[in-house]
């Protein structure tokens, strides 16, 4: 799940920031390892963009944490793009308020066809910047073994990266990798990446000065999971940034998301038909108590 709409998913509102994944499995010895680093890397990024092309859909539970506090959410997947619906705030059940407030929403945009154009326009926006973020991981980093992990299914091959001086970024979104260096796991059978954590090593300017600068020691992490239908997904990521933007606003970026309870949805579901499963959740939460 590391591009395009699937990959986006988790990652829509920080299409911008770019990278990937972390933490620690338990370590053996260094792999015997039967290519190159770098051409793993890029079987693995192959692979992922491949897998873009499974039509498959999901209703899951998204869970995020910021400085405001937390919200958990079930979103589903539609033709028309992801959809979402409160299910808790502050690690409390959402009031009859917060509901209301928020069905309004969805009804708003059920009834509004430039809204839902809009709704589809920005997710295939964000998840065009994710594909040119993975697309350019191969070239933008160079790449060594460090060692290996034991995963579930076998073991995991570790690699170290730092940025590649001969890269030019292809687009502004990857600029950012100019600066970073970190860890990436990844499935050598499978060829999956498994988690990547990537820090800023020193500071960046995005947009030519004008946008937004992040300071020296930002991180992102992000995890996938190998689920029980053989499916891999996100089902973890934070961020950590801070940075200034038109030169003078304060960006303080700091946020821990997980993803979990994945259940096939039908596919080709409509937006209506979409929200009609999302609100049905909570009959099928309740005659499970």
């Amino acid at each position: 799940m590391l591009s395009g709409m699937r990959f986006a998913k988790p990652l829509l509102t920080i299409a911008a920031l770019g990278l990937v994944a972390a933490s620690g499995a338990a370590q053996t010895a260094p792999p015997a390892p039967a290519e190159s680093a770098q051409g793993l890397v890029r079987k693995v990024i192959d692979r992922e963009l491949a897998a873009e092309e499974k039509p498959l859909q999901y209703l899951y539970r998204l869970r995020r944490e910021g400085r405001e506090g937390s919200w958990i959410r079930d979103i589903i997947e539609t033709r028309d793009g992801l959809v979402s619906r409160l299910i808790a705030t502050n690690d409390r059940p959402a009031t009859t308020e917060e509901r209301a407030k928020d069905d309004r929403r969805l009804e708003h945009l059920l009834t509004h066809p430039d809204e839902q154009r809009k709704h589809k326009q920005r997710q295939e926006k964000d998840a065009e910047q994710v594909r040119k973020l993975l697309r350019a991981l191969p070239d933008a980093f160079l790449y060594e073994y460090d060692g290996a992990e034991a995963g579930p299914h076998g073991e995991l091959a570790r690699l170290k990266f730092r940025p590649n001086p001969d890269f030019e970024p292809p687009s502004r979104e990857t600029i950012i990798y100019k600066s970073m260096e970190g860890t990436m796991v990844v499935e050598p059978r499978d060829l999956r990446l498994v988690r990547m954590d990537a820090s800023l090593i020193e500071g960046v300017t995005l947009g030519w000065g004008l946008l937004a600068r992040l300071n020296k020691g930002g991180r992102i992490t992000l995890e996938q999971s190998l689920l029980p239908d053989g499916e891999w997904q996100t089902t973890r990521m934070t961020l950590d940034f801070t940075g200034k933007a038109f030169l003078f606003k304060t960006i303080r970026i700091k946020q821990k998301q997980s993803i979990t309870d994945f259940r096939p949805a039908p596919t080709g579901l409509s937006l209506a038909e979409g929200i009609e499963l999302l609100k049905k959740q909570d009959t099928a939460v309740a005659e499970k108590k």
